[in-house]
């Protein structure tokens, strides 16, 4: 989202270009940022972490985020289908294809 590239760069030096970007977000600095609209994930924690922080910096840009939420047709998963429907800029996609389901419910609680 900064535009920055991690090429070539130790793990330390990715580690301070994740924390000046941490920093910079959280004091409400996001001009030069590359912030997507939309944003189509499928239900697994590390994609709800990052719907977490673009919910955040929309938020607070005063943007919508529409997302698109990929998930597996297993009744179980119909709690998180059902509260996520309800969010504004949220539709949720039952997919047929998608073989997921364990590592949603394993995230998620089920």
């Amino acid at each position: 989202m900064s535009g920055a590239s991690a090429k070539g760069l130790s793990d330390l030096d990715v580690a301070r270009q994740i924390d000046q970007f941490t920093s910079k977000v959280m004091a409400g600095d996001l001009k030069g940022l590359w912030v997507p609209n939309k944003f189509f994930m499928d239900c697994e924690v590390d994609d709800c972490m990052c719907w977490a922080l673009l919910q955040y910096i929309h938020e607070t840009r005063g943007t919508t985020l529409h997302v698109l939420a990929q998930m597996p047709p297993d009744k179980e998963l119909d709690v998180l289908e059902k509260r996520w429907a309800q969010l504004p800029g949220c539709e949720v996609w039952r997919d047929p294809d998608s073989r997921n389901a364990k590592a949603i419910r394993t995230g998620h609680g089920i």
